[in-house]
């Protein structure tokens, strides 16, 4: 029962932060965001394709790999954004043969994540500001359920913006679906 008055209450709040945002920048509400950085869980998880098939005493490990997001930001208000978008990763396996004296890399397949996060900015300035956040992620692919695709939580301790009213820079520390370690990149509002 207490689910259900939380979401009513949720949607019933909603309209506030939408007229709310009307006031806050009506031209500047939307962004684009492009960022670049390091692997997300679903492809450090990732298994080798053909372990099957490597001959006894091989081993192999996941590598970090590169990881892009393209994103579409919605200010609600100065302090509240929604965020969603596609996370592009690969995993980069390392390989070790007994026969083979070096190891060698191949690549995994490529993962798309779809994903939806909320950002509450602690610190705002017009041209700067600090926020935390957190959002999930959905990939096709089966991580921690047996036969489903499981959500993968994306938490953000700590991202920045910094920027002018149109163009800005983006960077933020974090765990989960979108990377392990961190993204950084630039974005565009209109």
């Amino acid at each position: 029962m207490n689910r259900k008055v939380l979401i009513m209450a949720l949607l019933l709040v909603l309209p506030v932060f939408a007229a709310r945002a009307q006031e806050f920048d009506p031209e500047h509400r939307f962004g684009i965001e492009v960022r670049g950085g390091f692997s997300p869980l679903q492809t450090i998880m990732e298994k080798y394709k053909d372990r099957e098939e490597l001959p006894e005493g091989s081993s192999y490990r996941n590598l970090t790999g590169p990881a892009a997001t393209v994103s579409v930001n919605y200010e609600m208000n100065e302090r509240v954004s929604l965020q969603g978008g596609l996370n592009f990763s690969r995993a980069i396996f390392e390989i070790s043969k007994p026969e083979d004296p070096y190891p060698f890399t191949d690549k995994g397949t490529l993962t798309l994540t779809a994903v939806l996060s909320v950002r509450y900015a602690w610190m705002y300035r017009p041209h700067f500001k600090l926020y935390s956040g957190i959002g999930v992620g959905m990939t096709p692919k089966v991580m921690l359920a047996s036969f489903f695709p499981s959500p993968i939580p994306n938490i953000t301790p700590l991202g920045m913006t910094v920027g002018f009213n149109k163009f800005y820079f983006n960077a933020e520390f974090c765990a989960g679906g979108i990377s392990v370690g961190g993204l950084a990149g630039v974005g565009i509002k209109f």
